[in-house]
């Protein structure tokens, strides 16, 4: 129901992803309409930046959309972050973390071809790099809002908050309850 009123309100231009996650908790395997929990998954130490602005999706998919009809190398771009989500998703299984921060950064990259990044995401992600973090790249639709950063130390989450343009920044947990009824 939630992925239908955000489908509806942002005229047709909603993933599952957000829904999905919120409503099962932990972590999930979203590709079109299969979606699943993925199982056993390690804890990841993540640090989140937010800019205090967020993006169009609509007007975002949209644009990649029209990259993606223009261009055959955009398309490819898409198909490619398909491939580096997949190939971070064996990682995750084999608990390889320093390659999942590897895939992170590979993915801000393919995700700022495309159009989807902004100048403060982009300043975040550069900030918690060079603070240590093992990857970060934006996350949600983009074009404003959160990174997220993988840290077990304290460097990235105080680089952040020192960094132009980050609004806040904060140490995440995967929460593996997701929606519930409480009586």
């Amino acid at each position: 129901r939630a992925y239908q009123v955000e489908h509806d309100v942002q005229d047709g231009q909603a993933s599952r992803a957000d829904t999905f996650c919120s409503a099962m908790g932990g972590a999930v395997r979203v590709q079109g309409d299969d979606c699943r929990c993925l199982e056993d998954v390690l804890t990841l130490p993540f640090v989140v930046g937010y800019d205090g602005n967020t993006g169009d999706t609509g007007e975002l998919v949209a644009g990649v959309r029209a990259l993606r009809e223009e261009y055959g190398f955009a398309a490819d771009t898409v198909e490619a972050i398909g491939d580096v989500v997949r190939t971070g998703e064996g990682a995750l299984d084999r608990g390889d973390v320093e390659e999942i921060g590897r895939l992170m950064n590979f993915n801000h990259g393919l995700l700022s071809a495309v159009g989807v990044s902004a100048r403060s995401l982009d300043t975040m992600v550069w900030a918690a790099r060079e603070a240590g973090a093992l990857g970060a790249k934006l996350t949600g639709a983009g074009g404003g809002g959160c990174i997220v950063a993988l840290d077990r130390s304290e460097q990235t989450h105080t680089a952040l908050e020192y960094t132009p343009g980050c609004e806040t920044a904060f140490r995440a947990e995967l929460d593996t309850a997701g929606v519930r009824a409480e009586e």
